[in-house]
């Protein structure tokens, strides 16, 4: 299946056979009259980087492969000199293979290759902003600032890109952003509303792609990163939030705490204070009871002298007054 051909050095084609002709889309009887570069490179005059030339220049074996728009083929091609009778080139064999399969597959392979990395950088990118995430002890703010700096490695020009991320009033940047015209963004939503933004220059010019310089695979990226820098915003907010509620919560709660305490002191002292009356008041009421007691012995006692000094004495007193009175009679 590869191509053959001789010719002499004005590059007439003497002799060829039928792969030669099928590559180059001819039929082989006429072949004999054309020179190779009208057939090959379909042109009036040899290319300059003609293999032929190089082989009759210096006499040796020389190898090149090229893409023959003429043909929408790629070509892998030989030129050797035969030398004539004196040592000088005269004849040349060309040999030509056909590689344009081997050449797209190869092609396609560079391509899924190319995407594959593209997809790797993107999985970097995405796996390194949920690694920051996890990190315990880290801040909002602390956050977005690492998660900015490990954006530009994820793209296809990472050592002319920069990053920025803006949330409300504040800016995260890497250390040589600068506005450019080429340049991607995406809205960071956050509870439905927009909070910020996200942006990815480029410092230097670069080829057009899908858009401007970038690819659309960039832009996929950019979109899920800015998606998922909104969730992790709502998440430590909320956090903050419930944060601050706890606090709250707790503040209210010792605040309860410490009234109930006070609360519970001036209860447990007129508890005591309550008691220490009662304990006065049983005090008082057995003193009551012994002084009650103490009055009615007093008064029984006192009766009794009463009564003893008027049977006694005043009854001796009223029967002399009345032995007297008799006697007066």
């Amino acid at each position: 299946r590869e191509g053959l051909f001789v010719m002499d050095e004005d590059r007439n084609i003497l002799q060829s056979n039928a792969a030669f002709a099928e590559i180059i889309g001819r039929e082989p009887q006429d072949l004999g009259s054309l020179k190779c570069y009208e057939v090959i490179h379909n042109t009036d005059q040899p290319p300059a980087d003609c293999i032929t030339c190089k082989a009759l220049e210096t006499g040796e074996e020389t190898r090149a492969e090229a893409y023959e728009s003429s043909l929408d083929k790629y070509l892998e091609m030989s030129a050797s000199p035969i030398p004539g009778t004196k040592g000088e080139p005269g004849l040349v064999i060309h040999l030509i293979r056909d590689i344009t399969e081997r050449k797209r597959a190869e092609e396609q392979l560079e391509l899924f290759a190319h995407e594959l990395q593209g997809r790797v950088k993107e999985l970097n990118c995405l796996y390194g902003i949920s690694r920051i995430v996890e990190r315990a002890g880290l801040s909002l703010e602390d956050i977005l600032l690492e998660i900015v700096n490990i954006i530009p490695p994820s793209w296809r020009y990472p050592d002319i890109t920069c990053a920025r991320i803006t949330l409300r009033d504040n800016v995260f940047v890497t250390e040589d952003f600068q506005e450019t015209p080429w340049r991607l963004a995406r809205d960071i939503i956050v509870y439905g509303m927009k909070a910020g933004s996200i942006e990815v220059c480029h410092l230097e010019e670069r080829p057009q792609a899908d858009i401007g310089p970038f690819s659309r695979e960039e832009e996929e990226l950019l979109r899920a990163v800015a998606e998922r820098l909104g969730r992790i915003i709502e998440r430590k907010e909320s956090e903050a939030e419930l944060k601050r509620y706890r606090e709250q919560l707790e503040e209210l709660v010792g605040e309860r705490t410490r009234e109930l305490q006070e609360m519970n002191i001036l209860l447990q002292e007129e508890i005591s204070e309550r008691k220490k009356k009662e304990r006065e008041l049983k005090t008082t009421a057995g003193q009551l009871r012994a002084l009650s007691t103490r009055i009615e012995s007093v008064l029984e006692e006192e009766r009794k002298r009463i009564a003893l000094e008027v049977h006694d004495k005043l009854g001796q007193e009223l029967t002399g007054l009345k032995m007297n009175l008799s006697l007066l009679e």
